[in-house]
């Protein structure tokens, strides 16, 4: 269904043209909040040049010099029912949607917002990643981003809606994803990594009123660090998996709260689980869904982490499944658990505290690594994706030299992160970027063992940096590396695994450094 969008003005010919052309859907959206299109600032048209002023007469041609071109609270308008190519937001504060007047336009490629990009919104689109030849698309680290009455996919090639780093990219704060339909995100067959919404380092992100379906695997994953996540009034239907709260690294998935969904026909799994490799979250729950016909289940709480109560297990009798009409028939056991419109839930208190959790006690000892991963982790634990061989031979696997490349710009870049935190704190850098991990990269053990001692380095000092801004004094042990670390997949995890402690501990100083 496409959302409705007063027209306020005589259209341009390229609007009107546009508007005779339907978009194909495979499944109804979610209905949408009766609510006035925002007014264009600037456009974007297939027929435009990126040289032109970007008004309604004169459009921009490209969805990158539109989104460019924007100011904080200036609102992007794109051709309806056109493609654009995918879109790096630079800009905070912004809006990208649909022009009045017809079909959505459609984002194909990779949208981004990074980090430094914030309060950016997108409105009315379809959101498709299949070209961008990412990991992830949509991919966002900034904060208060929302998407709405959108349509996302990238039609069964890689992740979708990815919010949040726990690899020094940037947490997210406060996203929300609202009244969308997510749907074939994933490699198929299903390779147990690929999700919907995959809630990866984040705080307060909101899930709400979205059909999420079809998807290879979990419609959302809460993994390894998504806190005080709301995940409410949503069909999350014919996944791989439904919804887990899952942790790894020295992170978990803590405080979060997935209520009043429908969730049902998971194809391989069960429809609400939990997965844990160092530590288990607190505070999660799974309550007042309705759940039907998980393959192994509809809740598993083998593996602990979060409780399950006031759920319904039965048939939610959708209106038209195959059709992808998830509304309820009348007599339906699953009323008021769906995507409503106008309906926007308020998540209660018991969420979590507000703040960034800083830590309660001294911090003495940086993360060991774990030896071994569970069995059906894969490379969940890996930043970059494993090939086929790989996944084959598991832990011992020897890495590619693109990975190992990858591997050793993860460390410089933190430890020159937390060079420049110890300046801020200390008021001097305590050590350089060793020479060791200056020279070319090669898939050697030299290599493995020089790139694990720099993340051990930058581990030790930044819990020095944390309990000095935390007000501690405690003496922080380094790290013992072994003579010999081989060049396996599985070293190249260890030592993730403590760069996602140093990410997540520096992160913390800076909050702290920041409320100074």
């Amino acid at each position: 269904m496409v959302r409705a969008r007063p027209v306020r003005r005589a259209l341009p010919v390229w609007v009107a043209g546009a508007a005779l052309a339907a978009v194909a859907l495979v499944a109804l959206a979610p209905a949408s909040p009766a609510a006035a299109a925002p007014a264009c600032t600037k456009y974007a048209s297939l027929s435009g040049s990126d040289s032109a002023a970007g008004t309604e007469s004169a459009p921009f041609r490209t969805s990158q010099k539109l989104v460019d071109s924007l100011s904080s609270g200036q609102v992007g308008c794109l051709q309806p029912g056109a493609t654009f190519g995918g879109v790096k937001v630079n800009r905070s504060g912004i809006t990208l949607t649909t022009a009045p007047g017809g079909a959505k336009a459609t984002i194909l490629g990779k949208t981004w917002v990074p980090e430094a990009a914030n309060d950016v919104v997108f409105d009315g689109l379809v959101i498709n990643g299949r070209t961008s030849g990412a990991r992830v698309s949509p991919d966002v680290q900034g904060d208060r981003v929302v998407f709405r009455n959108n349509d996302i996919t990238n039609d069964n090639t890689a992740i979708c809606l990815h919010i949040g780093s726990n690899i020094g990219s940037g947490i997210a704060y406060g996203v929300v994803v609202d009244s969308n339909r997510i749907f074939r995100c994933g490699r198929m067959p299903a390779t147990g990594f690929d999700h919907g919404i995959y809630v990866n380092h984040a705080y307060d992100t909101r899930i709400t009123n979205n059909l999420i379906f079809d998807n290879a695997d979990y419609g959302v994953h809460l993994y390894p660090g998504a806190n005080r996540t709301y995940v409410a009034n949503n069909v999350i239907d014919g996944n791989g998996r439904g919804v887990t709260f899952s942790g790894e690294g020295g992170l978990v998935s803590s405080n979060n709260l997935v209520e009043n969904n429908v969730i049902s026909n998971s194809l391989v799994k069960s429809n609400v689980e939990s997965w844990w490799a160092s530590g288990v979250g607190v505070g999660n729950r799974a309550d007042r869904n309705c759940m039907f016909n998980g393959r192994t289940g509809n809740v598993n709480l083998s593996n602990g982490g979060f409780t399950a109560s006031d759920n319904i297990t039965a048939d939610p009798m959708f209106t038209n499944r195959a059709a992808k009409d998830f509304t309820l028939r009348a007599g339906s056991p699953c009323l008021g658990k769906v995507p409503a419109a106008g309906l926007t839930p308020s998540p209660p208190p018991s969420l979590g505290p507000p703040d960034v959790p800083v830590p309660s006690t001294p911090v003495s000892n940086p993360l060991k690594p774990r030896s071994r991963t569970s069995p059906d982790s894969g490379d969940r634990s890996m930043s970059q994706p494993l090939t086929p061989r790989q996944r084959v031979l598991g832990p011992a696997a020897r890495p590619t030299q693109g990975q190992v490349v990858t591997h050793r710009r993860m460390v410089v870049r933190l430890l020159t992160r937390v060079g420049r935190l110890e300046r801020r704190v200390l008021g001097t850098r305590t050590a350089a970027v060793p020479e060791a991990l200056t020279t070319r990269p090669r898939v050697s053990a030299a290599e493995m063992r020089a790139t694990r001692m720099g993340a051990a380095d930058a581990l030790r000092r930044v819990t020095i940096l944390l309990n000095r801004v935390s007000g501690r004094s405690d003496a922080v042990p380094r790290t013992v590396v072994p003579r010999r670390v081989p060049a396996t997949i599985g070293q190249v995890r260890a030592t993730e695994v403590l760069a996602r402690a140093t990410v997540r501990r520096a992160t913390l100083v800076e909050r702290l450094l920041a409320r100074r």
